[in-house]
């Protein structure tokens, strides 16, 4: 089985640093061997909305202006006009059903709350990039990131199912931590291959990647449960292969996103 997949590095929060407190986010965007290919970056402040693609150095392909949440900050409960921060990914390409004074014919939703969002107990949905019927006006959608609709359109090509999002209050570009954002994304990327050979080798170690607690809460059951359903297939398989590939990790406002590309191999 062929699965392209993104998780929430929550092992990781337990050892690394808090960066900043979520709210009161500046992304620290640094140019390194794992960052994605292309993302998008979101400054609430500048209101701006940016394609980043690393091309030997990180560079800036557009730079459109946008529309974001009427309150300022993080958002943490429904209805409360704020534009989450955090690391995000586009779930699907939405063009129908749309009320196009409000979204324009177009619409990209990302697919907050993402786990960390849930460990904090935030609540909302419905968190989309999408067009207007009007021109954008700064500060006044309910949560969500809004373009004007033709500049939307133009960006379509690149904005495809599973690209990550980076919202943040303010963006900044290489930054000052640029070292130690680096050597951190080397233990997330080293964290998530050594998780993978656990998984491959059926080892008990495979279950100390996990954190009990994090995982019933973002999974909705037990870890027990699924310790004990991994432990009948370790012993039941002879074998099992885990291969990842292109590893990418990006920095959270307090965590980290490792994602990658995963072939699973077993008898069955």
């Amino acid at each position: 089985m062929k699965r392209f997949g993104h998780a929430i590095a929550l092992t990781c929060l337990l050892l690394l640093p808090c960066r900043r407190a979520a709210g009161e986010w500046t992304a620290d965007i640094v140019d390194m061997e794992w960052s994605p290919p292309r993302f998008v970056a979101v400054d609430k402040e500048a209101q701006s909305f940016s394609l980043l693609a690393r091309q030997s150095p990180l560079r800036v392909l557009s730079a459109i202006p946008c529309a974001t949440g009427q309150e300022l900050g993080d958002k943490f409960k429904e209805g409360d006009l704020r534009t989450p921060e955090g690391v995000y990914f586009i779930t699907r390409r939405k063009t129908l059903g749309l009320n196009f004074e409000l979204y324009g014919d177009l619409a990209f939703p990302l697919n907050f709350p993402n786990p960390a969002d849930v460990l904090r107990r935030k609540s909302g949905h419905g968190i989309w990039i999408h067009g207007r019927g009007h021109t954008i006006i700064p500060f006044e959608t309910q949560g969500c990131v809004a373009m004007n609709t033709p500049d939307l359109h133009r960006m379509d090509p690149a904005l495809a199912e599973g690209l990550p999002v980076v919202i943040a209050d303010q963006i900044q570009i290489g930054g000052t931590d640029a070292a130690q954002v680096r050597s951190e994304a080397r233990e997330i990327v080293e964290a998530t291959q050594a998780w993978a050979k656990a998984w491959q080798d059926r080892s008990e170690a495979f279950f100390g990647f996990h954190d009990p607690e994090k995982f019933s809460i973002t999974e909705g059951q037990p870890f027990a449960a699924f310790k004990s359903h991994k432990e009948r297939l370790f012993k039941a398989l002879p074998w099992i292969q885990v291969t990842l590939s292109d590893v990418r990790a990006i920095a959270g406002p307090d965590y980290w996103v490792s994602y990658f590309v995963q072939v699973y191999r077993s008898p069955t």
